[in-house]
């Protein structure tokens, strides 16, 4: 999508702007909603996951579409444990190291 004669970003703010575009939809980062959670939910894939109770079903760490379906689970776990009642709009569109607190 980024190559082949086009710029990439030079700044945090347009690689937001391009993953957003990119997304067309509300962009929600688990890292990023880990950091919000209670009872310091903190760390890599793995020990996140361990600690709401969400196991790798298929496939090794680090291959990404083991990744990806891990992270899909422990956001849906996150999202029922500690996100209810609106709360999901706290953590929207936040990309860890990337967005700044305003």
């Amino acid at each position: 999508m980024y190559g082949g004669g086009f710029q990439l970003p030079t700044t945090a703010a347009q690689f937001k702007n391009i993953v957003k575009s990119a997304i067309r939809k509300t962009l929600y980062d688990v890292k990023e909603m880990a950091r919000h959670c209670p009872n310091d939910l903190r760390g890599g894939l793995e020990l996140v996951a361990r600690k709401l109770g969400v196991r790798r079903i298929v496939g090794e760490a680090h291959q990404a579409g083991s990744d990806s379906l891990l992270t899909c689970q422990t956001f849906i776990k996150m999202r029922e444990c500690y996100f209810g009642d609106g709360k999901l709009a706290n953590v929207a569109d936040m990309i860890t190291g990337i967005t700044t607190c305003d």
